[in-house]
C-alpha cells in the first residue's frame, strides 16, 4: 500500500492560535500535512513565492483585519497559486456563501464543524485534480484541433473538412484557389448551396460515408468548360470526442496530367509492342543479383527455350564455344564501362541447331554504380546469315565465270558513269589496267581507232543505261595489233 501523500497547506491569518486549532484537528484525523504560515498581505505572500512555496491547498478565515476574503483570493491567484481556496468562518448565510462559491471559493467550513476539515480538504484537492486534468485535456483537444485546421488549410491538395449537415469548417488553400472565395466565404455554409449543381449521386455518396463509410474514386473524368479533367476524390468521415461521425473530409487531387501521362506511355508501349513484333525481336530483361533472365516469347523462340525464365548460366553455356569467351568479356566490359552492349555471335539451341544472333543491352544502375539490371533485344541472323553466305558464293561463281572466259566482261552502274565490275581480260584486249577504268570510266576510248572514235562514248552514255548499246569498232592495241571487237 502507497503511504498517504504529505498535502501542503498554505494558511493565511493572523492569530497564531488559529492555525494551532487547525493542527490539531488535522493531527487528531490522521491527516499527513506540512503547513506554511503567512499574512494576509501582498508583500508576505510575494516573499513565499519567491521562496517557491508550492501549496496543495489555501486555508484562509473569512474576517481578516485590514482586508477581505474576496481580495485575499485576488493576490493568491495574482501570485500564480491556483491551489483550491478553502474558508474559514463562524457562519455565513446562504447569499453570501453562493455568491463567494460563484466567484473561486471553493468550499467553507464553519469554526465549530472543523472535524469535516481533512475530508473537505481532500475533497477539494481531487476536484481541483480532475479539474485542471480536463483544463489540460481541453486545451489539448483545442491545439489537436488547430493543428488539424493548419494541417488541411496547408495541405498540397484539395481538401475541405464538414459537419453532418455538409457545413464548411476548414478549407485549404488549395480548394479556394480559383474558385474565387475566401474561407470565411464558406465557413458555416452548406456545400450545397456553394456547389448548387451535386447531383443525386454525389448527395447518396455523402449520406452513405456520414453513416461510417469511406469512398474513393480513382480517376473521375469531369469536364470545366473546355477542359477536360481527372480527379482522384477520397471521402473519409471523422469521429468526434463521443466516438460518432462527426462530418465529413472530402480529398480531391487532379492528376489529369498523370492519366494523359500514363495514355502516352500506354500509346508508346503499344507502338513499341508493335514495332518490337514487326521487326521479330527478341526481348529479354537481365536480374544482375541472381542471374535470372525474363525473356519475351519472341526471345524463347529465338534460343529455342520452352520457357521465358532462364538463367544466364543457361544461355552462356549454349553460346558457340569459339564466341563464347568473347561475348561473356564484351558483356562484362559494358557493365564496367556503363557503356551498351553489343555483340554477334553463334548460339546451340536445346536441339543442336546453330542459330546466328545480334544481343544488344543497356544497363541500370543503383546511386553506388552497382549494376541492377540489363535490358536488350534479340535479333535472329540466320536467315540473313544464309543470305550473305549464298550472295558470296553467287559472287565467287560469277568471278569464277568471268575470269576464265576470253571475252571482256564488265558491269556499269545504272547510269553507265562508273564501273563496278571489269574483267582481266581487259587488258589483254586493251592493254591498260582494269584500275584505269575505275578511276576513268571513259579511259578505253583513248586506244579506239581514230576512224572509229567518233561518237562512240556518246553512244556509250546514252544507249549503255537502256541496255540498247551495241557497237563494233577497232582498237589499236599498244603493242600494234588492230583488233575488232564487238561490245555491247
Amino acid at each position: 500500500m502507497n503511504p498517504p501523500k504529505t498535502v501542503h497547506i498554505l494558511c493565511i491569518d493572523s492569530v497564531r492560535s488559529e492555525s494551532d486549532r487547525l493542527e490539531r484537528e488535522l493531527r487528531n484525523a490522521g491527516f499527513s500535512y506540512s503547513m506554511t504560515l503567512a499574512l494576509a498581505d501582498e508583500q508576505d505572500l510575494q516573499r513565499l513565492c519567491n521562496q517557491d512555496v508550492r501549496a496543495d491547498v489555501v486555508l484562509c478565515p473569512f474576517s481578516l483585519p485590514g482586508t477581505n476574503v474576496l481580495r485575499v483570493l485576488q493576490m493568491v491567484r495574482e501570485l500564480g497559486c491556483m491551489a483550491p481556496f478553502i474558508l474559514l468562518s463562524f457562519d455565513l448565510a446562504e447569499e453570501i456563501a453562493i455568491e463567494l462559491l460563484s466567484a473561486g471559493i471553493e468550499d467553507y467550513i464553519t469554526r465549530d464543524n472543523l472535524k469535516r476539515l481533512p475530508v473537505a480538504i481532500r475533497k477539494a484537492i481531487q476536484r481541483h485534480e480532475i479539474l485542471t486534468d480536463l483544463q489540460q485535456s481541453h486545451q489539448q483537444l483545442e491545439s489537436s484541433e488547430q493543428a488539424i485546421r493548419n494541417m488541411i488549410r496547408n495541405m498540397p491538395m484539395a481538401v475541405a473538412m464538414f459537419d453532418r449537415e455538409m457545413r464548411y469548417l476548414v478549407i485549404s488553400e488549395t480548394w479556394l484557389a480559383g474558385s474565387g472565395f475566401k474561407e470565411e466565404d464558406l465557413v458555416g455554409k452548406c456545400h450545397y448551396d456553394v456547389v448548387p449543381l451535386q447531383g443525386p449521386q454525389e448527395r447518396e455518396i455523402h449520406a452513405h460515408c456520414l453513416q461510417g463509410n469511406t469512398y474513393s474514386n480513382e480517376a473521375e473524368h469531369v469536364r470545366h468548360g473546355d477542359l477536360e479533367l481527372w480527379l482522384r476524390i477520397k471521402i473519409s468521415p471523422w469521429y468526434d470526442a463521443q466516438d460518432k461521425v462527426g462530418g465529413l473530409i472530402i480529398f480531391v487531387e487532379d492528376i489529369t496530367r498523370r492519366v494523359l501521362d500514363e495514355r502516352e506511355l500506354d500509346e508508346q508501349r503499344d507502338r513499341l509492342a508493335l514495332t518490337i513484333e514487326a521487326a521479330h525481336l527478341g526481348v529479354w530483361s537481365w536480374d544482375c543479383s541472381n542471374q535470372d533472365c525474363i525473356l519475351s516469347e519472341r526471345g524463347a523462340e529465338i534460343y529455342g527455350f520452352d520457357r521465358v525464365e532462364v538463367s544466364m548460366f543457361d544461355i552462356a553455356e549454349n553460346i558457340h564455344s569459339e564466341d563464347r569467351d568473347r561475348t561473356i568479356m564484351n558483356i562484362q566490359q559494358a557493365l564496367i564501362k556503363e557503356e551498351r552492349y553489343s555483340e554477334q555471335y553463334r548460339f546451340i539451341r536445346p536441339d543442336g541447331t546453330e542459330v546466328s544472333v545480334h544481343g544488344q543491352g543497356q544497363a541500370v544502375y543503383d546511386d553506388n554504380g552497382t549494376p541492377i539490371k540489363m535490358h536488350g533485344v534479340l535479333i535472329d541472323l540466320t536467315e540473313r546469315a544464309a543470305m550473305e553466305h549464298k550472295i558470296r558464293e553467287s559472287e565467287q561463281l560469277f568471278r569464277d565465270m568471268a575470269e576464265n572466259i576470253t571475252e571482256v566482261f564488265w558491269l556499269t552502274d545504272a547510269k553507265a558513269q562508273g564501273y563496278l565490275y571489269v574483267s582481266p581480260q581487259f587488258y589483254r584486249l586493251f592493254g591498260m589496267s582494269e584500275q584505269l577504268l575505275y578511276d576513268n570510266p571513259l579511259a578505253w576510248e583513248s586506244n579506239v581507232h581514230p576512224d572509229d572514235r567518233h561518237g562512240i562514248a556518246e553512244r556509250f552514255e546514252a544507249f549503255g543505261p537502256l541496255g540498247t548499246y551495241d557497237e563494233e569498232y577497232r582498237i589499236l592495241h599498244p603493242d600494234g595489233r588492230l583488233i575488232w571487237v564487238r561490245d555491247r
